[in-house]
Order: C-alpha cells, then structure tokens, then sequence
C-alpha cells in the first residue's frame, strides 16, 4: 500500500511527459546476440514522416537479415506489416508485406516444413490469423484464420513436444486491454481451427509480465519475451525475457533470467518488444520528444 501511494504521488508529477502526444517508438538494432544486448551503441531506424515504427521481428534467409516490423500510419491510424534490410551499420527499406483495412503490428514468423508462416496482431478483426509467405519478403497470402471472434492480441506459436502451441494475450473480460492475461491454446496442426484451451487458463494474471513482448528460441530453449507494464503508461516500461521451464496440456512454468526497466538517456521512456536471430538484435523504445 505505501509502494502503491508513492508511486501515485509519483505520477501526479510525472505523468506529463508520458502523456505527451508527440512521443513516438523507434526501432532499434544491433549487430550482436541477445545474452551481450544493451541500450547503447544502437542504430535506430528512422521514422517515416507522419508514422512510427514499432514491435520488430528478426529472421535470417539467403545469408541476409530481414526486419519485419509494425508501422503505424498517425493520419489514417493504422498499421501495416513493413520490411526492412539491415546491415551492420545501415538498412534499407524493402517495402510492405502485409496491409489490411484493419490494424496490423506484432508481426511474428515461424518456419516449418520449408514453409514461412507470419502471424500479425489482427485483434480489430477479432481473430487469429496465419499468412502463408509465397515469395520472400514481400509477396504474402492468407492461408487460414485459425481462431475467430475473439479479442486478443501478440500470439507467439512454436512447436514443441508433437504439439502447436499459441501463447496469446486474451482479453475475454472485454476491459479494453490485452496487458495482464496470458493464456495458451495447443494444437496437433500449425493450421488447425481446432485448438484446445489449457486446462490452467489463464496461465499468467499479471499486467507486470502477462503481455507478450517477443520469442527468442536458442538451441532447445525456448524464451518469452513479456511487456512490463509500467504505473505510468499502459504498456511499455520495460521488458523482461523469460526461459519455459515447462509446458504440458496440464502445467506451465517460466522463469526470468533477465530484464531492461532502466535506460541510458533521459528521452527513453520505456521498451515494449524485442527479437533476436543471435546474429542482430532488434527492439522498439518509446521516446520523449
């Protein structure tokens, strides 16, 4: 309770500048592996005009590394799924993968079977959607809405054990908000309607590490990158990535092994998502202006 008083006298004084209209993400990156990363040293991708870009995703193919990543359009508020090719010290930008009527960010990609599979945040369409990558990077099509009317958000799927498992951020109490609840569904197939609840949802109740923030899979470890919504702002204070322990049909343990809540510079307010291919790691800031 005094913790919780403090911090509300705390942001009566504040809250100014995170409520400032002009703040934006930027997306990061650096050429090293997540174990050595850190909040200097960092190119940033510059902000096309009237937009921002956020919640990258780093994948490796024909010897390049691809950036995909949200950027949100100010004017018509909305996002597309973008691509951009980095290297060490510079990148270019390729173009539009994904664009719908409805927002699009978080753009997650999984390869399996020689096949690459992206699946964005479609919650304004209520629904969980996979498209299908018909010519890298750029040329994509639907291949299957997996779920349908539900409202949640940043789904992660990964294959492990002889199962599909998604780890989505449900908001099934309709609060307006996807930060505190994250529950997991498993399937026999990548492209199945048919997924099936766990038996202990929600796995996570908590708005300090529910929100999925990114993954990161190294050899046969498997990490959860979690949003740490902060007293001041909905989301984005800090992140915390986090090793699974376990997952069953029946159990689900993960561990934090490191988090990022303090940043260099006085104009980063906060970091909601990172990635990493051990080669770049990539990352979004909320900065003052």
């Amino acid at each position: 309770l005094i913790k919780y008083l403090f911090n509300k006298y705390k942001n009566k004084i504040e809250i100014k500048k995170y409520k400032n209209k002009n703040n934006r993400f930027f997306v990061g990156y650096q050429e090293i592996g997540w174990e050595s990363f850190n909040y200097t040293s960092t190119n940033f991708i510059e902000n096309p005009e009237n937009s921002y870009l956020a919640d990258p995703y780093i994948i490796s193919k024909n010897n390049k590394n691809y950036c995909f990543l949200e950027s949100y359009d100010l004017v018509s508020e909305k996002g597309r799924i973008d691509v951009y090719e980095l290297t060490k010290n510079t990148n270019k930008y390729l173009g539009t993968a994904i664009e719908e009527k409805f927002h699009l960010s978080f753009p997650y990609l999984l390869e399996t079977e020689n096949e690459i599979y992206l699946i964005p945040e479609s919650s304004k369409n209520r629904d969980v959607r996979i498209y299908k990558c018909i010519d890298f990077p750029l040329e994509w099509k639907l291949e299957n809405v997996i779920m349908e009317d539900i409202d949640t958000a940043d789904s992660i799927i990964f294959h492990y054990e002889n199962l599909w498992w998604l780890l989505t951020n449900e908001d099934d109490l309709s609060l307006g908000a996807h930060n505190y609840q994250l529950n997991i569904y498993y399937s026999d197939s990548l492209l199945s309607k048919d997924w099936k609840p766990h038996k202990l949802n929600p796995v996570i109740l908590d708005p300090s590490f529910g929100r999925n923030g990114g993954f990161i899979k190294k050899d046969d470890s498997f990490y959860r990158i979690a949003q740490k919504c902060g007293f001041n702002q909905k989301y984005g204070e800090g992140i915390t990535i986090r090793k699974i322990q376990e997952i069953t049909n029946e159990s689900y343990k993960e561990e934090e092994v490191a988090a990022f809540i303090n940043f260099d510079g006085s104009d980063i307010l906060g970091s909601h998502h990172l990635s990493s291919n051990n080669i770049y790691t990539v990352f979004d800031v909320w900065k003052m202006q």
